[in-house]
């Protein structure tokens, strides 16, 4: 099993969304979570990205439990990624994906899994530095799920729990 989990957000709008993503990742033990671009930040009057307060209300504090690393763009993810030698997985309806159920996690360090904004996914330019692209499933008539329900999917199926 690897040692760090990083659970990554692309360009994901709902803070609403962010906030339950935290606490998911708090009750499941993944303590490193990453920010892209817009995902739940703000400008504060210093003009520094930081985290958007608004998220506190959803996280109920798990925003404390997390090592959190902000990068407003996806080279900056990207440079971080490979500096790090972490696997990069991105999560996403693709012809490349692999079945969640049939995907098993290497003796590896570290571990990012990438899920994309609400509308457009993944960004292409993280999909094709990607180890595995990884697919939750469906098994009904709906071609989507809630990004906060994708990644407790996610964590629980790699077997993290």
């Amino acid at each position: 099993m690897a040692k760090n989990i990083y659970i990554a957000l692309d360009n994901v709008r709902s803070l609403e969304n962010i906030g339950a993503i935290m606490r998911t990742c708090s009750f499941f033990g993944i303590k490193n979570l990453v920010l892209i671009g817009y995902s739940g930040t703000w400008v504060d009057f210093k003009g520094k990205r930081v985290l958007h307060p608004a998220i506190a209300k959803t996280a109920l504090g798990a925003q404390n439990d997390l090592e959190i690393k902000i990068f407003e763009t996806c080279a900056e993810f990207l440079e971080f990624i490979e500096s790090k030698k972490i696997e990069l997985i991105s999560v996403e309806q693709d012809k490349r994906s692999v079945n969640l159920k049939d995907f098993k996690l290497w003796d590896l360090e570290n571990y990012c899994f990438v899920f994309g904004n609400e509308l457009e996914g993944v960004n292409k330019e993280i999909m094709d530095k990607s180890t595995t692209i990884v697919e939750i499933e469906r098994l009904g008539s709906k071609n989507s799920l809630n990004v906060a329900t994708s990644v407790g999917v996610v964590i629980y199926g790699i077997g993290k729990v």
